[in-house]
């Protein structure tokens, strides 16, 4: 099975080969150096889930034994973008309360006992985070979706300020800035029209890109980037 699924961190290659992959589940372990603050995780360009399901999304900090439930990408929601936030030389950034959330989905505290992919080793000696993603059916997702709403009710009322995994929501961002789910779909749509020209018929009659396709379109996407910082925030076709 082809990995559906690709992880996308600043400043780093796209990650879509994935360290464990199961028929219904798949991790990615992550080195926590050099220094980030969010995740992006998106179903491929051509890619859908089975009918009535959603792919869960799970983060294993370091020298934690638990996976925490992010949220959940599916045929309706491609993409979701998480912040993390946690302070130490792990290399995840603290969050500070800074005005860097506003392409976020959300991040929720709550602890999932649930077991994804298998095990891996850490030999580099640098802190490693996992990034697990399940395929569920979507009334399980609701529950556990439900419940992170609770709790971040619960903590909001209690706390105004943790120094866990942060919450932010899009909705907060400056009127004068795109939503979340705008930027998503644009960072989508530019790997889609760049990744299209490439697509091949394959033995099966579906349409195929070469993973060497995704490599080049992150170096020009990261160029760009690096040439105008705030191009995805800018109208279509300003």
């Amino acid at each position: 099975m082809s990995c559906p699924i690709a992880v996308l961190l600043p400043s780093r290659p796209l990650h879509i080969t994935p360290t464990t992959q199961t028929p219904t589940a798949l991790t990615f372990t992550i080195p926590t150096l050099p220094p980030f603050s969010h995740i992006c995780v998106f179903l491929l360009p051509a890619t859908t889930l089975p009918p009535g399901a959603l792919a869960g999304i799970y983060l294993q900090l370091p020298e934690s034994p638990n996976f925490k439930f992010l949220g959940a990408i599916g045929n309706e929601k491609e993409s979701a973008i998480f912040k993390v936030g946690r302070g130490g030389d792990n290399g995840l950034r603290n969050d500070g309360g800074g005005g860097d959330d506003l392409m976020v989905d959300e991040i929720a505290p709550a602890t999932s006992q649930v077991s994804i992919g298998g095990e891996v080793g850490n030999t580099s000696g640098v802190p490693e985070m996992i990034i697990g993603i399940q395929i569920e059916p979507a009334e399980a997702i609701a529950v556990q979706m439900e419940a992170l709403k609770q709790e971040r009710g619960a903590a909001t009322s209690s706390s105004g300020n943790s120094s866990q995994i942060a919450l932010r929501r899009g909705a907060f961002a400056s009127p004068n800035q795109p939503s979340t789910k705008v930027l998503a779909q644009r960072i989508i749509e530019n790997a889609f029209n760049f990744l299209a020209s490439f697509a091949t018929q394959g033995g099966t009659g579906e349409e195929m890109v070469p993973l060497k396709a995704f490599r080049d379109w992150w170096t020009k996407f990261e160029k760009k980037i690096e040439i105008d910082p705030a191009f995805l925030e800018k109208a279509e076709g300003a």
